[in-house]
């Protein structure tokens, strides 16, 4: 969130891009580009929240997923 914040659009992009192959293909978070794209989602969604005011959200989300 704070790259996507902060990072200019096309290095933002990179950046996260990288990252989320970093996690899945490194890490083996297979997931883990649905769970990065809905977090971003919900943070432009809900912009006065802060990162912890997201969690009961991104929770959510997370049992509905298979």
């Amino acid at each position: 969130m704070y790259v996507f914040d902060k990072y200019e659009k096309d290095l933002a992009s990179f950046i996260i891009n990288n990252r989320e192959s970093l996690m899945v293909d490194k890490r083996g978070f297979l997931k883990f580009v649905g769970f990065n794209k809905e977090l971003l989602k919900l943070h432009q969604q809900n912009q006065k929240l802060n990162t912890i005011d997201l969690y009961p959200l991104i929770i959510e989300w997370c049992k509905k997923q298979e």
